[in-house]
């Protein structure tokens, strides 16, 4: 007895200890994952003044210069890529977004988008660091900047005048970097570089129906046109990037009276639902083609086919002169088509729009597509005065409104019109299918008549053809019979 007493005595203070060692542990743990050291960054001031040429002096404020600029660029032990960039203006948010760098150089030059967190700032100086860049372990490396981009400020930057949306300003920074490392040493030397600049965009996208009866679904064609500083005779490749979300619009209707029309112009009751963003990037040539189909599934199918690259004038003239296609374009479309040199046909999506009604009035619309926005040419190989470029673009983040450049053909009129052509073209043989019918018609009292003629026709044809088939079998069984007598 005394045995287990003692047992029991000492049971709970060794169960508070056990509790006692397990809490501290966990917080202990706790404890070290808090104190886990966290990335810092170098301020930069500190990083710049590195440089015995730098004077801080050279970087005043100015309230009028909405620019940014960048003035240097530094690589980190863990691989990541610093860009220091002067922004003269501080009265407003011009905070950095984007960059476009190429490692390549010339020919190999191919220029992507990388976006930039701001490590931290002093008055006019900004350090920024890229997402998702890592630097090459090669002993000479380079970065071709062509240009930064910022969120564009309505109280500082102008608007495109027409109904496209500039969602960020780029800025030419035409800047070719050299890093080279040798026994730790790592120089950087910037010399200025050639970019193309784009001075007049419009972003935009034409509508093509489903060109049969059981229609429903439409083919978006994306485009951008734009001119350049440049005199170009030949654009043989386009780098371009752009954003897509999927969206599905849901329109509800009164089914009372006038309302319903009014409804129908204004769509007071409207639910969207949106997809998450993607980003884009695509090359195209000037050889590249599109063959787009439609299909509902039931078979029926219309084929669309044009060209990616052309000329201005080029496209205008496939679009309008395709009969096939029924597309023509609005006033906007054609005023922001004026004097834009190329343009660029560079995404197709599927656009659906069901309507459903009680009766004639309208109860509920849904339409379902895909948004683009942000367009945006990040290089331009062309040919000008004889001589190829390969070039970086200083160019906006430009977005086109929700409205397709040409006069849209709803279903409904698509079935009309392909009603109305099955008679133009093929009227002849409707007049003969009358006649035939009208035929048919007058004969009808005579038809047992007509009908019991024709079999005692046709038997006594199938006679006379057994008996022309049977007389040569005939004539020599009667000549058989005559010489066996």
């Amino acid at each position: 007895m005394k045995v287990k007493e003692t047992i029991k005595s000492l049971l709970l203070p060794l169960l508070l200890l056990l509790s006692y060692f397990l809490i501290n542990l966990n917080s202990t743990r706790f404890y070290v994952n808090a104190l886990e050291p966290k990335q810092t960054y170098t301020g930069v001031l500190e990083d710049l003044q590195k440089d015995k040429n730098f004077s801080e002096e050279n970087y005043l404020e100015n309230s009028e210069d909405v620019s940014l600029s960048v003035i240097q660029i530094a690589e980190s032990k863990n691989k990541e890529l610093f860009i220091y960039v002067y922004q003269p203006c501080l009265t407003e948010d011009l905070t950095a977004t984007t960059i476009s760098i190429s490692t390549g150089i010339k020919d190999n030059a191919k220029w992507e988008l990388y976006n930039l967190t701001l490590l931290n700032s002093e008055k006019t100086l900004f350090k920024y660091k890229l997402e998702n860049f890592v630097v090459k372990d090669d002993v000479v490396r380079y970065y071709d900047i062509s240009e930064i981009h910022r969120k564009f400020n309505k109280n500082v930057d102008t608007e495109t005048g027409n109904d496209n949306t500039i969602n960020e300003v780029a800025f030419k920074v035409a800047q070719l970097w050299t890093a080279c490392t040798v026994n730790n040493e790592t120089t950087y030397v910037q010399t200025k570089n050639e970019v193309i600049e784009i001075t007049d965009k419009y972003v935009d996208f034409l509508r093509y129906p489903q060109a049969t009866w059981f229609g429903g679904l439409n083919c978006d064609s994306h485009y951008v046109a734009f001119s350049t500083d440049h005199n170009i005779e030949n654009l043989y490749e386009v780098d371009i990037n752009f954003a897509t979300r999927t969206f599905k619009k849901t329109y509800q209707f009164d089914i009372s009276g006038e309302q319903i029309h009014s409804a129908m112009i204004t769509a007071d009751n409207i639910t969207n639902e949106y997809g998450e963003y993607i980003n884009n990037s695509k090359t195209f040539t000037y050889e590249d083609k599109v063959d787009y189909e439609i299909g509902n599934g039931w078979g029926f199918t219309t084929k669309y086919n044009w060209k990616r690259v052309q000329s201005v004038e080029s496209f205008i003239k496939e679009v309008e002169e395709n009969d096939t296609l029924k597309v023509s374009f609005t006033t906007t479309a054609q005023n922001n088509l004026k004097n834009k040199q190329w343009v660029l046909r560079f995404f197709e999506s599927e656009y659906k729009d069901n309507a459903s009604y009680i009766g004639p009035l309208l109860t509920k619309r849904v339409e379902t597509g895909t948004d683009v926005e942000q367009v945006t040419i990040l290089r331009l190989k062309f040919e000008s005065n004889g001589i190829v470029y390969n070039l970086g673009v200083v160019d906006n983040k430009q977005t086109g409104d929700e409205n397709p450049g040409n006069t849209v053909i709803t279903n409904y009129e698509e079935f009309w019109r392909q009603v109305i052509n099955f008679f133009k073209y093929n009227w002849k043989y409707i007049v003969y299918g009358i006649l035939a019918i009208i035929a048919l018609i007058i004969i009808a009292p005579f038809m047992p008549m007509i009908i019991t003629g024709l079999v005692k026709l046709i038997i006594t044809i199938f006679k006379g053809l057994w008996w022309a088939i049977c007389l040569p079998f005939n004539l020599f069984r009667k000549n058989t019979e005559d010489i066996n007598e």
